[in-house]
């Protein structure tokens, strides 16, 4: 089963006072891609990721698993929950729930921006999920239904080695 975890949160404009969603989620409502990626499930947060893609798969297993959401060269975002190697420890025990739910051969792709220059984080989801999985270096688009990133992928396997220039197939929905 594929499953997308899309990421929003809400924040205050402290010019206005008011709430409003992100821009990854105002972006997802406009241009409508909640409705058109396989299975989305709208996260705030990863305890609110892992409860919604555990209900969604049921019995069944992630054969693929696309995350998006906001990120930078510094964090990797997950709703409203910040992954660093400073905040990792806290976060671990809820993103731990998701081991054992992917299909051998599953592709995982983190699809914010700069993801793959997380090194520490995206080795240490890797290890915990027993799977490989993949963070672009660049900015990411999705142009047309494919994902496109300005610059080149790289993979992180769970016994830690880290590829360069890796290549996770075409992402598309």
């Amino acid at each position: 089963m594929i499953i997308s975890a899309i990421g929003y949160y809400t924040f205050r404009d402290f010019d206005t006072g008011k709430f409003s969603l992100t821009s990854v989620g105002k972006k997802l409502m406009q241009w409508g891609d909640v409705a058109t990626t396989p299975n989305p499930v709208v996260v705030g947060n990863v305890y609110d990721m892992a409860n919604k893609v555990l209900a969604t798969l049921g019995e069944k297993t992630m054969t693929t698993f696309i995350v998006l959401d906001h990120g930078s060269e510094q964090h990797v975002r997950i709703g409203r929950s910040v992954l660093t190697p400073s905040t990792m420890p806290a976060l671990t025990p809820d993103l731990a729930r998701l081991a054992g739910h992917f299909a051998e051969n599953a592709r995982l792709i983190f699809m914010n921006c700069h993801a793959g220059r997380n090194v520490d984080v995206l080795k240490a989801i890797a290890a915990l999920w027993g799977r490989k999985l993949y963070g672009g270096r660049g900015t990411t688009y999705n142009v047309g239904g494919m994902a496109y990133n300005a610059e080149s992928w790289t993979g992180f396997s769970p016994d830690g080695t880290v590829e360069e220039n890796a290549n996770p197939g075409a992402i598309w929905w």
